[in-house]
């Protein structure tokens, strides 16, 4: 064991002074740090002690209030009086052991304090295999639910993109009607009798909005699926907006702060960008407004107040900061607030993981995250970012340029949602696509001969014969349709998809899946097949 600094807390001279001989007699190398009142204890706590001795009557209080502060440092508590009670309260309080004064020596103390060490950290590393096990629990629920959602969401996308389309020629249409009309009565009659309910702007307006409200859907579930993961995992690095950020959040949260205060936003629309993860800053985001609102009680929201703001600091920093007019936060909750599974929420309402996360997510981007107290009441809560964060930013995907350049292309999609493939069928017009299941899908390609695809699309998560075995089968007797083939999922990955993506490098789209963006994957696997082929 290495060298420890302990903290004693004692008010009694004569009491710290025969602590100190014994400390000085124990194996252990020990740098004992002294204070001789509770409020001069809780100071220290600032100085990162390994262990704390304290004594169970102090002039300005009780010890079990460092106790209570101590968090993940194992306390000792120490006393004149052989009290059981006293014992098990203390015991059960949090203290890692209760020693008797009179009886103290050196060998005691160096057991005592070598026990404690190593219990507490028994005990965190029992927490963090915890919390592991939870993460990874709540990420396999993430990506069961995440496919659920992203699986219909694919074909109303597609379907809405295609009336969008629809719509536009009915713009073009309905004009040329209305200009005949001026020359005819009879088109005059035609169009008062069949008169629209709304224009095809106002129809296409509708429609964009059902999209974009598809579109936050599938951000939102993105960013489930990503709540369980280690920043550094899966999500893509790009250039980031603490300003959009913060302001995604507020579109998140709105309802849940609207019922609890006014919210008030003041957000730089100039702050610099930094690399960074999108998707898990937004996590912070949302759980520090999250947090603020659930500060304060419902019932008066005009009484209360949740404030966010962005802005760079002089440091060179940019900084989001979070602000409620609720009760506040002791020092004691302050000092422990990012510890995993540490909350001020009565049991069963609150993991203590939510600032946990936040606090890692923070340090990924070599930031820091302060808690202050709001003038007039309540809590101030500053997450600043350093503009250079040390993360390089993603390479972007492949493109194939001009969506034209390659001209129509033969499409297999594969997929065993009957309504995903009429969608996805109806929407990559005017390319040909075959639109079948997995299994009738290989009867098509290696028992009937047709092979005559630009690319395959399919799905990698299906029943019976999922995107692996279907891969694999192609690989054995069509290597050409293997090599053409690019994935999409709703999001759920097995162990056995996760591992077959890492090892082939195939190309993995999530659904819902654009247009574009599958023409594009689509285009840019043809001219790398091609430029392979001629090589």
């Amino acid at each position: 064991m290495t060298r420890l600094r302990v903290l004693l807390v004692d008010g009694e001279p004569l009491d710290r002074l025969a602590i100190h001989r014994a400390v000085q007699g124990a194996r252990l190398e020990i740098e004992l740090l002294e204070r001789d009142t509770l409020a001069g204890g809780l100071e220290a706590l600032d100085e990162d002690p390994d262990c704390i001795l304290v004594d169970l009557d102090l002039p300005d209080g009780s010890g079990m209030g460092l106790v209570e502060a101590a968090g993940s440092v194992p306390v000792i508590l120490i006393t004149g009086q052989a009290n059981v009670e006293a014992a098990q309260s203390a015991l059960q309080g949090g203290a890692q052991d209760y020693l008797i004064k009179d009886v103290l020596d050196a060998n005691m103390l160096d057991r005592s304090i070598r026990y404690a060490v190593e219990r507490k950290r028994g005990e965190r590393l029992q927490q963090e295999l915890a919390h592991s096990d939870r993460l990874a629990s709540l990420g396999r629920l993430a990506a069961s639910v995440a496919h659920e959602i992203n699986n219909p969401s694919a074909y109303v996308a597609a379907n809405l993109t295609i009336l969008l389309e629809v719509c536009s020629g009915w713009k073009v249409f309905l004009h040329a009607l209305e200009a005949a009309a001026e020359h005819s009565p009879e088109v005059r009659m035609l169009l008062k009798e069949n008169e629209p309910p709304s224009r095809p702007e106002e129809t296409m307006d509708m429609l964009r909005d059902s999209l974009g409200g598809l579109e936050r859907i599938s951000t939102i579930v993105r960013q489930l699926r990503s709540f369980a993961r280690r920043p550094e995992e899966d999500e893509p690095t790009e250039p980031v907006s603490l300003t959009e950020i913060a302001s995604w959040a507020c579109v998140l949260t709105q309802v849940q702060v609207s019922h609890r205060a006014r919210f008030e936003k003041e957000l730089d629309p100039d702050l610099p960008s930094f690399i960074g993860r999108p998707g898990r800053l937004a996590q912070v985001a949302t759980n520090l407004l999250v947090n603020a609102a659930h500060a304060i009680p419902e019932g008066d929201p005009e009484s209360h107040l949740v404030r966010v703001s962005t802005f760079a600091s002089e440091g060179g920093m940019v900084v989001l900061c979070v602000e409620d007019s609720g009760p506040g936060m002791s020092e004691v909750v302050k000092r422990r607030a990012l510890e995993p599974f540490f909350t001020t929420k009565p049991h069963g309402e609150g993991t203590g993981l939510g600032l946990a996360i936040v606090a890692d997510i923070v340090r990924s981007h070599q930031g820091t995250i302060t808690f202050e107290d709001r003038e007039g009441g309540g809590t101030r809560v500053l997450v600043s970012m350093p503009v250079a964060t040390g993360l390089s930013e993603s390479a972007p995907p492949e493109s194939s340029g001009t969506r034209e350049a390659l001209g129509t292309l033969r499409i297999l999609l594969i997929d065993d949602e009957p309504s995903i493939r009429r969608a996805y069928r109806r929407l990559l017009s005017p390319h040909e696509v075959i639109a079948l299941d997995a299994e009738d899908a290989l009867n098509h390609t290696l028992t009937g001969g047709d092979q005559r695809f630009d690319v395959v699309v399919c799905d990698l998560m299906m029943p019976g014969i999922d995107g692996v075995a279907l891969y694999q089968r192609f690989q054995e007797d069509s290597p050409y349709l293997a090599s053409r083939t690019i994935f999409y999922t709703g999001g759920a990955f097995s162990d056995r998809a996760r591992r077959f993506v890492a090892r082939t490098g195939r190309p993995v789209l999530e659904k819902p899946v654009s247009k574009d963006a599958l023409v594009d994957a689509a285009r840019a696997m043809v001219e790398r097949e091609e430029k392979r082929e001629l090589a």
